[in-house]
């Protein structure tokens, strides 16, 4: 029965990849609609539904209707005439637009009082909510089989469960990070991750921001992501998920901030809150990998699960 799990496991994360990272998006413009296609799926965006729009010509474009929920056309890939063409199109439906690289705003529905108001999340919270709970599921079942048919050494079974444990008990911090949202609606910042307590705190309340690069080491080189920091009063705001351009309106909220007046410090900021349930799991799984690769080599018992999967 664990090999049908770890197998079906494998090849949901696989197709999930292959259609969410190896498909394009589309974009069809109409007078009063615009059709976002992704492979089989296709969208309709009603403009009428919309009354705030935040441009970079280079980067995106934010949609925002009357429920505070957001839509992103990415522009990374296309010409700025494109961008062109997307705003002449929201103009003509009287969408507030503001232009975060010029300041520009061109303010012509009432209906909204606050020039910021969107939301920062995950890009693909359900992708990675499945791709991520399968994938701990994937390595949680092969180390309990490769447990299970290890060789008499009991000290090596229980690194093998205790590694298999800590990757159990990754998934809900997996699946909570995904859930993160900041709610931005004029001054107020929210902030909302189940389990935890929304919190609210006023951009005032902000008094620096730093922007750290962290480095991921591959094979190919080095690769570094920009991460924002924010600091209020003495403390460093908590999130569960780290912001970072992997969130979407990342830009819109770093220009936000700038807007208002937060200053950018050069110094890191550093952490003062409670974080040892993670630096407990971490170093669980660092020292019980560390064990298991300075006394041991499982190199057989994997070959041996590899076969049984492909048969």
């Amino acid at each position: 029965m664990l090999y049908v799990i770890a197998k079906i496991s494998a090849i949901v994360i696989f197709l999930i990849f292959m259609f969410f990272f190896f498909i394009n998006r589309s974009y069809t413009i109409t007078d009063d609609s615009i059709y976002v296609k992704h492979g089989i799926f296709q969208k309709r965006l009603k403009l009428e539904n919309y009354i705030n729009c935040y441009v970079s010509s280079r980067k995106f474009i934010t949609l925002n209707n009357l429920s505070s929920k957001d839509f992103v056309i990415n522009l990374e890939n296309t010409d700025k005439a494109h961008c062109e063409q997307f705003l002449d199109v929201i103009r003509k439906h009287n969408i507030n637009i503001l232009d975060i690289d010029t300041k520009k705003y061109e303010y012509t529905n009432y209906k909204s009082s606050n020039i910021y108001n969107f939301t920062l999340c995950q890009k693909h919270p359900v992708l990675f909510l499945i791709l991520g709970g399968f994938f701990s599921l994937f390595i949680s079942i092969t180390l309990f089989i490769l447990s299970i048919n290890a060789a008499d050494n009991m000290l090596y079974k229980l690194l093998l469960l205790v590694l298999c444990t800590a990757f159990v008990l990754n998934i809900p911090n997996i699946i909570f990070s995904q859930l993160m949202k900041i709610h931005i609606n004029g001054s107020e910042i929210t902030i909302s991750c189940f389990p935890s307590k929304t919190r609210t705190i006023d951009v005032s309340d902000i008094t620096s921001m730093h922007k750290k690069q962290v480095a991921y080491h591959y094979r190919s080189g080095n690769e570094y992501v920009e991460e924002l920091q924010l600091k209020v009063a003495s403390k460093l705001l908590y999130t569960r998920a780290s912001i970072s351009p992997e969130l979407i309106n990342y830009e819109l909220f770093t220009s936000y901030l700038r807007d208002n007046g937060v200053p950018y410090s050069k110094d890191a900021i550093t952490a003062e809150y409670d974080c040892t349930f993670h630096s407990l799991r971490n170093g669980i799984i660092t020292f019980a990998i560390l064990l298991l690769a300075t006394y041991y080599t499982p190199l057989e018992n994997l070959i041996l699960y590899i076969q049984l999967l492909v048969q």
